[in-house]
């Protein structure tokens, strides 16, 4: 989940460190140099803290 929206990067990537960008229209996951996902935003609420779960 990023920013209250759930963003699917699929199984093979499941319960890795991803990095995750936020613009002002979307949202950009990379997993080390490559992009996995990229969705449009569908809130506008400002992101004002992160936090991690580790399973």
């Amino acid at each position: 989940m990023v920013a209250r929206q759930r963003v699917q990067v699929g199984r093979n990537h499941a319960r890795k460190v991803l990095a995750v960008t936020i613009d002002e229209t979307t949202i950009h996951v990379h997993d080390g140099p490559r992009l996995l996902v990229t969705a449009p935003r569908t809130t506008t609420l400002v992101v004002t803290h992160k936090r991690a779960q580790h399973h």
